[in-house]
């Protein structure tokens, strides 16, 4: 009996999280450099997800109170990911990342707090690459492969 109670207070305990962790919209507003659903007062949190006309992933975001937080994701309409990026409190922190359609990296770059902080990679749609080095947001090298 107790094994039961148990394992139903987890699953309610589970539900309440999850139901409380945000809602999930396709659509926002930009008010004052936050998002927000639309016809509401405060800033969103959740998850905005959107689809291209075909169908395909389109974009995947997670706002906390109306500033990107955490994973942002962007899909070219053929279903191959276009841009990837991690935010805090609405300023990139960690690395972006960019394809072309065909699946193959653009670009990469690393951030710090919303500054360009370490190597940049771009490749052309031949492969070709270029390295930038930055520090604090100021290049220090680069160099052509």
């Amino acid at each position: 009996m107790k094994i039961k109670t148990i394992s139903a207070l987890i699953l309610l305990f589970s539900i309440l999280v999850t139901g409380c962790s945000g809602k999930t919209t396709d659509n926002i507003e930009k008010r004052n450099g936050l998002a927000y659903a639309p016809n509401e007062t405060e800033p969103f949190t959740g998850t905005l997800e959107m689809n291209h006309p075909s169908g395909h992933k389109k974009l995947k975001e997670h706002y906390e109170k109306g500033l990107a937080n955490g994973r942002s994701v962007v899909w070219h309409d053929n279903g191959e990911k276009a841009f990837e990026a991690d935010f805090e409190n609405g300023i990139l922190d960690g690395v972006e990342t960019y394809w072309y359609e065909d699946g193959q990296k653009s670009r990469e770059t690393h951030y710090k707090n919303g500054t360009v902080n370490g190597t940049m990679t771009q490749w052309d749609g031949e492969g070709h690459k270029v390295e930038k080095e930055y520090k604090n947001g100021v290049k220090i090298s680069e160099e052509w492969g």
